[in-house]
């Protein structure tokens, strides 16, 4: 075995519910060859039950994706279609087969996966919210999604073109999920990736519910609104009835599915370093940390949560894997705080690998049941929280903040920025963490980092009357925001028109009803049918100050 490669792992880990799917109480272990697996010996290949590629994609799509992402960053990735996933025969000696594996020159890895959790703390309580026949709108309860410090600034995002994360798919991956939540429109069974039967995780089905309603809850009424509401969202459970748990497989499929711009949450930690417990990030594992890689090498945005372990990523019991001078996968790892405060939470995990965080108590979101329609106490698909948390609150946030990123991206550019990029970004325009435990990066200030990006951005929103026979202009002005200066050179980028009056209703199929031009730095809005009308129109504007 190359020693500049050994990744010998032993991976504890605990379920929150019975470890159900494939081969139920059998042990894996996944290889990493240097070439051709048949070329392991017969005292090898007598202790396997089975052996089988540990990626369910064919290889062609690895191969690509591995070229893609070598193309775009010039630089060498690993090859998937090296890995694979054998079972043990019962009785089989684990550690000495993993020993005999680890001394093979065309053995690169070897690891022991036995499972995984959610980076999730339980609500702190229960027994519902007042007595309704409908439900209430908690938005006012999400101060996540609020102007810095304290908050994200998603709400200033949102008046922005492709605030809300429009055109961008978030990848959630973990285990389940409520497709029939009444604040979860865009969740639907065909947002299954993998297409293959889950594991039947109802326990799990809250976290995963609770995750989608931070990024992308409907903007509506009641409930909550989610921080890039406008996004796409798509699921991908790390554990199925034929290939059982493997974060690494659903890493992989999300990213042959996505495009570039998109963003794959993972949503799952383990106990790491060697030390039984104490949660970290999935990468340490070398066969997802080779997912993850190629995952932003191909332009896909990558978020993965620290962990609930309070584990100093930067110890010597971590062998250097979040050493970005020694390895470094790309990905957004997010770390914990206590709600508002920017101050680590007690649980978790932290160092320099730690790149952001966001809040890790108090979140406002779906699921649970904290808050639940009393007369339908039963009905899921009314469940809230407002104390979803861990690092399972804190990376949607982030999730979304890198959502909204790239689709403000391509409004501006045409193209969405590259991941290290993004992530640099986030980090280098975010509220400084304060107090002391730990480092977990700064809070993301969108407001913050989106001026800093693309210049002063700002929408204005002015009514105009219109008549029969007349248009109204309005030049835009640079300083209509205090995000831009009186000196800014304003860009416009585009501008809607909505007709309000008597024949409003025909809007949707009259377009001519209310019609905006650019032309220059002025917006000119005109009417040709019917009677006079008022006009409320919006302008997208960008400037260098």
């Amino acid at each position: 075995m190359n020693s500049m490669t050994s990744c010998l792992s032993f991976f504890f880990i605990f379920c929150l519910s019975p470890c159900l799917g494939a081969d139920e109480g059998s042990v894996h272990i996944h290889i990493k060859f240097a070439k051709d697996h048949d070329m392991l010996p017969d005292a090898a290949k007598q202790s396997f039950e089975s052996i089988r590629s540990l990626f369910s994609l064919p290889r062609k799509n690895l191969d690509a994706l591995r070229h893609r992402g070598n193309e775009k960053t010039k630089r060498k990735l690993p090859h998937l279609s090296r890995w694979y996933d054998a079972v043990l025969n019962d009785g089989v000696d684990i550690q000495a087969t993993m020993d005999l594996l680890e001394s093979l020159p065309n053995v690169e890895c070897v690891e022991h996966i036995t499972g995984a959790s959610l980076p999730r703390r339980k609500p702190l309580f229960g027994g519902g919210g007042p007595i309704r026949i409908g439900t209430l709108d908690y938005s006012s309860l999400q101060g996540y999604l609020g102007p810095a410090p304290s908050g994200t600034n998603n709400q200033y995002a949102w008046s922005l073109a492709g605030g809300d994360g429009s055109g961008i798919t978030i990848y959630d991956i973990e285990w389940g999920w409520d497709y029939d939540h009444e604040d979860l429109k865009k969740l639907n069974s065909e947002s299954v990736v993998s297409g293959e039967t889950t594991s039947p995780f109802d326990d799990y089905k809250d976290h995963g519910t609770a995750v989608v309603g931070v990024m992308v809850g409907d903007p509506n009424s009641y409930g909550v609104t989610g921080a890039s509401f406008g996004a796409n969202i798509k699921v991908v459970p790390t554990e199925t009835v034929l290939h059982g748990f493997n974060s690494a497989n659903a890493i992989a499929l999300a990213t042959n599915d996505a495009s570039p711009g998109d963003i794959i949450l993972i949503e799952i930690h383990s106990g790491i370093c060697g030390v039984y417990g104490d949660f970290g990030p999935m990468e340490y594992f070398q066969s997802t940390f080779d997912a993850v890689s190629t995952a932003t090498a191909n332009g896909i945005v990558v978020v993965a949560a620290a962990g609930n372990g309070n584990l100093d990523l930067d110890s010597p019991e971590c062998l250097g894997r979040f050493d970005r001078n020694i390895r470094d996968s790309g990905a957004i790892i997010v770390g914990a705080s206590v709600a508002g405060t920017r101050h680590k939470v007690y649980f978790s995990s932290y160092g320099s690998r730690v790149d952001v965080h966001g809040w890790g108590t108090d979140v406002m979101t779906t699921g649970y049941g904290d808050y639940k329609n009393r007369v339908r106490r039963n009905d899921r698909t009314q469940w809230y929280t407002p104390s979803f948390s861990g690092t399972s609150s804190a990376s949607p946030i982030v999730a979304s903040a890198a959502a909204i990123m790239q689709s403000i991206s391509i409004q501006n550019t045409g193209s969405p920025m590259d991941p290290i990029t993004l992530r640099a970004s986030l980090a280098e325009n975010g509220s400084p963490q304060e107090g002391h435990g730990g480092y977990i990066g700064p809070l993301p200030n969108l407001r913050e980092t989106l001026n800093n990006l693309f210049g002063c951005m700002v929408r204005c929103n002015t009514p105009v009357p219109v008549d029969n026979t007349f248009s109204a202009s309005f030049d835009v002005q640079p300083g209509a925001s205090d995000a831009c200066s009186s000196s800014s050179t304003v860009t416009i980028q585009d501008a809607t028109c909505n007709a309000r009056g008597p024949l409003s209703f025909l809007s949707s199929i009259l377009p001519s009803l209310c019609e905006v031009t650019i032309s220059g730095d002025s917006v000119t809005v005109s009417r040709s049918f019917g009677i006079g009308i008022e006009a409320s129109w919006d302008v997208m504007v960008s400037s260098d100050g």
